[in-house]
């Protein structure tokens, strides 16, 4: 078993200096791997920064349409987002000593390291690619001092993957975290224009909620048949958590008042996520403005 493992590694770092330079992070974390335990560590002893929220909405000001594109050319040269990324690689998890402290922290970060992501690659048109994405969500990034990937922080953190990261995580699980992380895809919930920040976070992730739902980009009947975003294929379990059956946690955040409300309701009332019989589309070109 031994000899197996040592193998597998000798292989993996001779090939690592064929690998082009994006990816040879990602393959540098896969070969050496991270302690879990000790990253967590880090994560709670770490960073000095308290405070990046005001700057960050500021700056979303200053880039974002209306609709959730992002402008990526101002984002590049907005003299405030060295201090944003900064705020988030640096900051001091400690203060983070609540359930909405914690996640409103772990959502700015994901969608601030994916912004920073993007304007890395200003020639890339699509957030999978011919990588499906690994350059995107596998790639190590800084966190509160320590070096995690958009994955960990989705997967094995707010969606509680691994036992690992209980310390870092809300003490419960809250399923609007899929409108609320930004993959900067068109078919992801779109970009929030302000910080998440602890005292107003409910109101935050229930306005997000309802806009998700109530938006015929996610939720629309053609010809009789359901389209709807493919968050609710991906993440099934996840929707079914909240309670209630995921078509009637959906309706209950749906307006009446919205487009094709009574034909959507025959198609989600009752039903669980596995249960919703629908065409689930999903658009991954980038969020990039004009």
């Amino acid at each position: 078993m031994r000899t197996a493992l040592f193998t597998l590694v000798a292989i993996l770092l001779v090939g690592f200096v064929a690998l082009p330079e994006p990816y040879r992070e990602v393959a540098k974390a896969v070969v050496t791997g991270p302690d879990e335990e000790a990253l967590v560590q880090g994560v709670l002893e770490g960073g000095s920064v308290t405070a990046y929220e005001t700057t960050y909405t500021r700056v979303l000001a200053d880039v974002l349409t209306a609709e959730g594109l992002v402008h990526y050319d101002l984002l590049s040269k907005h003299p405030d987002w060295p201090t944003v990324v900064e705020g988030i690689e640096q900051f001091d998890f400690s203060t983070a000593d609540t359930d909405a402290r914690k996640l409103a922290f772990w959502l700015n970060a994901y969608n601030v390291h994916m912004m920073n992501l993007v304007l890395d690659r200003p020639g890339r048109d699509n957030v999978l690619g011919k990588d499906l994405g690994t350059v995107f969500f596998k790639r190590p990034v800084r966190v509160a001092g320590q070096m995690l990937t958009l994955d960990q922080i989705e997967h094995d953190l707010l969606r509680e993957g691994e036992a690992a990261f209980e310390a870092l995580r809300p003490s419960q699980f809250d399923p609007r975290i899929h409108v609320s992380l930004n993959c900067a895809a068109i078919s992801c919930p779109r970009l929030w224009p302000e910080a998440y920040q602890a005292d107003k976070l409910e109101a935050q992730l229930d306005k997000a909620m309802r806009e998700y739902v109530n938006s015929p980009q996610h939720f629309r009947v053609e010809d009789g048949k359901l389209i709807a975003s493919s968050l609710l294929k991906w993440f099934a379990e996840d929707f079914d958590r909240a309670g209630m059956p995921a078509g009637d946690w959906l309706l209950a955040h749906m307006s009446e008042d919205r487009p094709q409300y009574a034909e959507l309701r025959e198609h989600l009332r009752g039903r669980m996520a596995e249960e919703i019989d629908a065409d689930f589309q999903y658009d991954w070109t980038v969020n990039r403005a004009g």
